[in-house]
């Protein structure tokens, strides 16, 4: 393959390149000489070894740059390099070399995409949940800017299973700017290492340092905004938003090789508003649970709570937000007068929605407040109820909805839903066409009033829509198509 000559320390003079390897268009450069040796590859010759470990332990040497350089030509141009013999030079002005090794085969990559996002300590944080996803489907390694206060959350453990996850202390910054000298020089160590960049969410500064590092390595990246570019999000802090786009996102989604979006009603939003690469869609992956236990699973949770064995459960599950509408949940279950039929409210307070949604439950037997749910717990919800409820306002996604498809239960769900008009040919419940409380009142009290096989058939059909979906296989399988093993040639998103 390639043989680098000598270590040059600190790069003072151009280093001096020697290619050894046999190819037959250039044999006659060197006279005399019979079969050229085999050709080893790269990352075995000394050369190599000595740079790497004298440049990736240490951001600051005088060689750093120059060995980054030499990394990207030799990955990019230097497999089966003919017996060229001589010498050429690899330094400030690397055109030359550039063009006589253009069109050869690649070397395989050193590393797969690398992921990078502020979220994987955030406990019940979506966005931590699929750059998990992410990094199990494609390998590789996962940069975590530690930019708020966390904890070792369920995500977190799986991207490390997955790969390296690199933590990195980013406590004081401008959100929306940029990030501190010393993370960024830190985290840019990682950089040289990968095929591909994957930077998830919008509205922050690793997504400007995202671009910053491909332009910097040429290097390609993937923008996976989950929902940060929805036009609600917009209603907020508007002025800012705007501003931020005209000085860096624009160009962000100018530039980007690709965008994955996780529902096509998200892809279409994105379409409409901005110039970018067009969005592939990829439903995100949730665990399909066995449903044998079920009915066990409704007597011990009926047990629990101290409910009646045949009442029916409906249940919330989320964050008591605003954006959630745990309040109008509350009033439309009330003003549905159920007489077989209970509401729970599963997740943690979250702002002056909580407080609402108690005022407006007034201490009703038929009304549970259970708080943070997780693990086990909240499985045993989703076995043991009966029916889901979603009024929320924007959902890009919805991991509990897709939860509760999996779990086979009927679902109620606003227009705010992006996966809403993917699920209305599948009759797997109420699809509401407006936010209307009185379309919400009648939806509650069809689910109060529909026969035992009529909730079984809509759960089976959502059931089976999840596992041709949202199947942790045909995820991998949809990802791995757009991202070839090595990155390096990525397809076009």
């Amino acid at each position: 393959m390639l043989d680098i000559g000598y270590p040059v320390p600190f790069c003072k003079k151009p280093l001096c390149l020697k290619a050894l390897s046999g190819f037959s268009a250039f044999s006659g450069f060197l006279p005399g000489a019979s079969q050229p040796p085999a050709p080893k590859p790269i990352g075995e010759h000394r050369c190599y070894r000595w740079f790497s470990s004298r440049c990736l332990t240490d951001p600051y040497p005088k060689a750093y740059r120059c060995f980054t350089r030499l990394q990207r030509l030799c990955r990019r141009h230097c497999v089966q390099v003919g017996a060229i013999g001589g010498s050429f030079f690899f330094g400030r002005d690397c055109r030359a070399t550039r063009s006589l090794l253009r069109g050869f085969s690649r070397l395989p990559p050193l590393m797969p995409p690398l992921q990078i996002t502020n979220t994987l300590n955030l406990p019940g944080n979506g966005i931590a949940v699929t750059v998990a996803d992410f990094a199990a489907a494609l390998g590789g390694g996962a940069l975590q800017f530690d930019c708020r206060e966390g904890h070792a959350t369920e995500a977190l453990r799986r991207a490390e299973a997955a790969g390296p996850v690199q933590r990195i202390p980013a406590e004081h910054f401008f959100p929306g700017k940029c990030l501190p000298r010393k993370a960024r020089v830190q985290a840019e160590c990682w950089i040289p290492k990968a095929d591909l960049l994957i930077a998830h969410s919008f509205f922050q500064a690793h997504v400007v340092w995202t671009r910053q590092m491909g332009r910097k390595y040429t290097l390609p990246y993937w923008l996976v905004p989950s929902g940060t570019l929805d036009p609600m999000v917009f209603e907020k802090n508007a002025w800012a938003k705007q501003s931020w786009m005209r000085v860096y996102g624009h160009a962000i989604l100018r530039d980007a090789a690709g965008m994955i979006c996780a529902t096509r009603r998200e892809a279409d939003k994105i379409q409409e508003r901005f110039h970018c690469p067009a969005p592939q869609v990829v439903h995100w992956p949730v665990a399909l649970p066995d449903l044998s236990p079920k009915g066990q699973a409704r007597e011990a949770l009926r047990l629990k709570y101290r409910l009646n064995p045949d009442c029916r459960i409906l249940l919330f599950l989320g964050r008591l937000h605003g954006i959630k509408q745990p309040a109008e949940t509350v009033e439309a279950f009330s003003a549905a007068d159920c007489k077989n039929t209970v509401l729970i409210l599963a997740g943690p307070d979250d702002g002056p929605a909580a407080d609402a949604a108690r005022k407006a439950a007034s201490g009703s037997a038929r009304i549970l407040f259970t708080g943070m749910v997780q693990g086990e717990p909240k499985n045993e919800l989703l076995q043991g109820a009966d029916g889901f409820i979603s009024l929320s306002l924007k959902e890009n996604f919805g991991y509990t909805t897709a939860e509760s498809l999996a779990a086979g239960l009927p679902v109620i769900l606003s227009p705010g839903h992006d996966l809403a008009p993917e699920l209305n040919p599948a009759k797997c419940g109420w699809i509401l066409d407006r936010f209307d409380k009185e379309e919400a009142v009648e939806a509650i009290r069809a689910f109060d009033q529909a026969s035992a096989a009529d909730l079984s058939a809509m759960g089976a059909s959502g059931r089976a829509w999840a596992e041709k979906h949202l199947c942790i296989k045909t995820f991998q399988t949809a990802l791995r198509s757009l991202c070839p093993a090595g990155g390096t040639k990525t397809t076009a998103v």
